[in-house]
């Protein structure tokens, strides 16, 4: 954006205001010192006006952009405190793509051996795990929780969320758990 200064506009305007003069001069020759007055009259309250508009249009473009960072501020403090509302949820980030696959179709799991009781609990139980947390690393860790549980956990009551001991399950956990229910369905025996 260019800016107007007072020099340029009163060159500008001199310059106008010298060829009017021109052109007054070849019209009205013996008239010429009162008409050259309301010329100047006329030139300086032009000047004057013009000067207040384009002073008035600068502080108007100022007042927008002021009033537009104000809102940038507002819309960022919002988006700030969404992200902390967010994040204070008990719950972890979407189960990855990875992990929509139900392990009963994944490879691997038809090699898994059925669990029929009795002395083999310990080989079944490390096999198992181990293809587990091959397959979605947060088992392990979901596993874990489970086995330091003093209780056994109960199911929730709708519109409850599932806990293990006094913590909310994170969605990527609940999904574990499903997975975990059909895979102990699948493979085990009374």
């Amino acid at each position: 954006m260019t800016q107007v200064t007072e020099e340029h506009l009163q060159a500008f305007l001199d310059e106008r205001l010298a060829g009017l003069r021109a052109e007054v001069f070849e019209m009205i020759g013996g008239q010429q010192a009162s008409e050259e007055g309301r010329r100047e009259q006329a030139g300086a309250a032009l000047k004057r006006e013009f000067f207040a508009h384009v002073t008035a249009m600068e502080d108007k473009f100022k007042s927008d952009v002021d009033e537009g960072r104000r809102q940038l501020v507002a819309i960022k403090r919002e988006l700030a405190e969404t992200r902390a509302l967010l994040s204070s949820f008990p719950h972890a980030t979407e189960a990855s793509a990875h992990a929509t696959l139900h392990l009963t179709r994944r490879k691997g799991f038809d090699g898994l051996s059925t669990y029929v009781g009795g002395a083999q609990w310990k080989g079944w139980r490390f096999s198992t795990l181990r293809w587990l947390t091959q397959e979605h690393k947060p088992f392990e860790e979901l596993l874990q929780k489970i086995e330091r549980l003093k209780k056994e956990p109960e199911e929730p009551a709708d519109g409850t969320p599932l806990k293990l001991g006094e913590e909310v399950v994170s969605v990527e956990q609940h999904w574990c758990c499903e997975e975990l229910y059909a895979l102990l369905s699948q493979k085990t025996k009374d």
